[in-house]
């Protein structure tokens, strides 16, 4: 399944030590503050209470803080060290630099980063100049942040939220409209930035339908020869830097005479007890099977019909929704 909305989260780097940190834990029993734990390349760092920090991929650091396991997302803390002799090079200001990850990019001190999700955008934005308070600041989003899908504007939240006391850290929701396509670009214009003149930074990320589907490759199946089972979910894609899996039970097999069961069934005889992703964060994911001459003592016929269904638990709808994929058994192989 493609994306169907994004995530962005614009936040400001935090520089630490090069050396290697140790662990949360082993930092936490050193005496490091929750909120400066070093998180190795490529993890966020999130607080968990006030007692506990954890380091997490980006993905998940916008589940957890959603689903309130999270109190505060601190964001990347870890800082590459600098070339041994840079040349000098002046860098406008708000200048938007994609990094090797699609879903990343850096301007100066901050940073865009997008993550899949469904039917919402959420964008962090980190602005110290906008915590006024020592409580939760909640700011006017009109004249500071800007929304557009293809060329074309769309509304955008009216007020944004600070995500915790003096954390500097807002939140903003925008609604992305059905049906819509193409590239979402977020823009916050900074009215004081790090040169003290009014900047910007900018992030876009791709805007497609989520919903889920299944497919073979167009194979034909038949009795005794292996065929790809492939399911498209960009919502099962929970970890950008590494391949999902999604279990054979997701997978329901019907075919006639009153066959039901799962593709986990052993007489399909699965080249592994679960569907892989076929790369990082690709969100297609694929599975080998035969098919059987015989389930749980029913047997299958050359011209039976069948079909291969997976629920959808994340989708524009917002509800779980059913694919379906059909066909009708082939000859055997010859």
């Amino acid at each position: 399944m493609i994306p169907a909305a994004a995530t962005a989260i614009l936040i400001l780097a935090i520089t630490h030590a090069y050396a290697d940190p140790g662990s949360p834990r082993q930092q936490a029993e050193a005496g490091t503050a929750p909120h400066e734990i070093v998180c190795p390349r490529g993890l966020d760092l999130v607080l968990i209470g006030d007692i506990r920090g954890a380091c997490v991929t980006p993905g998940t650091a916008v589940k957890m803080l959603a689903r309130g396991i999270a109190t505060e997302v601190i964001g990347p803390t870890w800082v590459e060290p600098p070339d041994p002799a840079p040349e000098p090079v002046a860098e406008p200001e708000a200048v938007i630099e994609p990094e090797r990850d699609p879903w990343r990019a850096h301007a100066g001190g901050a940073q865009v980063r997008g993550v899949p999700a469904g039917g919402t955008a959420y964008f962090y934005i980190t602005d110290r100049d906008l915590d006024t308070g020592p409580g939760i600041d909640r700011v006017e989003a009109a004249g500071i942040l800007v929304f557009e899908i293809g060329g074309q504007r769309i509304p955008g939240p009216d007020i944004i939220i600070e995500t915790g006391p003096t954390t500097g850290v807002f939140l903003a929701e925008v609604e992305i409209p059905a049906g819509a396509g193409g590239v979402l670009t977020a823009t916050y214009l900074d009215e004081s930035g790090a040169s003290g003149h009014p900047g910007s930074v900018t992030g876009s990320v791709r805007v497609e339908s989520t919903f889920a589907r299944l497919d073979d490759g167009g194979a034909p199946a038949r009795i005794g020869r292996e065929v790809a089972i492939r399911i498209h979910d960009a919502d099962a894609n929970l970890d950008s830097r590494d391949e999902d899996r999604l279990p054979l039970e997701a997978l329901r097999f019907r075919s006639e005479g009153g066959l039901r069961t799962t593709l986990a069934d052993p007489a399909f005889d699965a080249k592994r007890p679960y569907l892989l992703e076929t790369g990082r964060d690709t969100g297609v994911f694929e599975v080998l099977v035969e098919i059987p001459r015989t389930v749980g003592g029913h047997t299958i016929h050359i011209g039976h019909w069948y079909e291969i269904s997976y629920i959808d638990p994340n989708n524009p709808a917002g509800v779980p929704e059913e694919t379906v994929l059909r066909g009708t058994i082939g000859s055997r192989p010859g």
